[in-house]
Order: C-alpha cells, then structure tokens, then sequence
C-alpha cells in the first residue's frame, strides 16, 4: 500500500494567492507530499487550474483533499468541482 502524507493549509494560516508558492516550498521542505485546503485559499486558481498544479509540481505535491466550507453557494461548489477535475 503507497500512503502519501499531506498536510492542511490550516496550519500556515490558510494561504492564498501570492503566498501558495512560497506554502508549497515549505510545506514540500518538511517532507510532506500533498497539501489539502479550502476552497477559499483556491479562489485565486479556481479558473486557473493548470498553473495552480504547475506550482504544486515545482515542489513535487499533489492535491490531497479541498473542503468546501459550510454555505458554500451552488456556483463555488461547482467550481471548485470543475478545478479539482482538471
């Protein structure tokens, strides 16, 4: 069984936009292989999936999980949707 470590966004109190790379090469520095966040922290990548996952691959990281928070509108959700399907 190949089991991946990933770590929540939560705990690098939740970066978004201009702060995801340098999250990233943190995260990827304490030896973890994924990140997991909320869609809020993708919002800045929602219609920009591919560059988002260019930033995850420059740290060798994957995409673990994306919560979708608590009364999220129906559009959010399906955005968030579209982005973790590319």
């Amino acid at each position: 069984m190949d089991i991946n470590l990933a770590v929540m966004e939560l705990g690098w109190r939740n970066p978004s936009g201009d702060d995801i790379p340098a999250f990233f090469s943190e995260v990827r520095s304490a030896d973890f292989e994924g990140v997991s966040c909320f869609t809020k922290g993708l919002i800045p990548y929602l219609d920009r999936p591919a560059e988002y996952a260019q930033l995850l691959a420059a740290e060798d990281l994957s995409l673990a999980s994306v919560d979708i928070e608590t009364g999220a509108d129906h559009d959010l959700v399906r955005r968030t949707c579209a982005f973790m399907a590319e």
